[in-house]
Parts: C-alpha cells; structure tokens; sequence
C-alpha cells in the first residue's frame, strides 16, 4: 500500500509540468498610466472602467479611467472625484463610490447622486475586513 502511496506521489511532479498554462484568449498586458488604481468594472462596451485615487487623501485628485480592452490604451473618462473606491455598471449607468459620496459617472463628469452624510451609517475607509484588525506592536 505505501509503495502504491509512494508511485502516485513520484508521478505528481510529472503531471504538472505535463499541464498547459490557462489562457485567458489575450497575452496579458501591463497599464501603468493610472495613479493609484483602485477597482475595475467592464463596460457594455467590452471597455475596462478603472477607478483610481491619485494620491490618497490629497483632495479632489481621483479619477475613472477607461481603458480599451484591445490596445490596453487608457484615457480619463471622467475627474472630480476624491478618491473613488469601487465603480459598478448598472445597465449602460457608471456608478462610483467615493469617499463623500455616490457619484453617476458618464464621459466627462461625476454628477453627485447621494452624499454620504446621507448614508444611515458612517462612511469610513478600512482595511479591516481584508487584513484583520490592527496590530500593535507596543
């Protein structure tokens, strides 16, 4: 039994570099145009709707960025934001979280739907929920 054990694990190595890489049907490209990328949403155009923070906390300085999913060119799409932190597409209408608010996107403008003063709870930017709570190392 234990030689059997020892067969199938000799054999794993062999399987794996056997194994062809997934492809996702494109090469992948690297986009390095855009300050402070923070999430994406893929339009109903096929294009990649980028939100980005400039530098974080440094006023109205964020953006959402469209990027061609075919060149991987990226241009801004829309300025005024402070630093979005999520776009989602709802039918054709962009939508960006930001820090004071919830902003509709289209070409050229962030048109302020809800502030967040609004919201029924604070608005607070963490880490939290994907690192843990803070560590204190005193």
């Amino acid at each position: 039994m234990r030689r059997i054990r020892f067969v199938y694990l000799g054999l794993l190595p062999a399987q794996l570099v056997a194994q062809k890489v997934a492809s996702l049907g494109q090469p992948l490209r690297v986009i390095d145009s855009i300050p402070g990328p923070e999430s994406v949403a893929v339009g109903p155009d096929g294009a990649w709707y980028v939100s980005a923070f400039g530098k974080f906390d440094n006023g109205p300085d964020g953006a959402v960025y469209r990027v061609d999913s075919q060149t991987g060119k990226a241009e801004v799409y829309a300025t005024g934001l402070e630093d979005p932190c999520g776009v989602i597409f709802v039918g054709s209408t962009l939508w960006a979280a930001d820090r004071k608010a919830v902003y509709r996107v289209s070409r050229g403008k962030a048109e302020l739907v809800y502030p967040a003063k609004g919201f029924p709870s604070r608005f607070t930017f963490s880490t939290t929920w994907l690192w843990g709570p803070a560590v204190s190392s005193t």
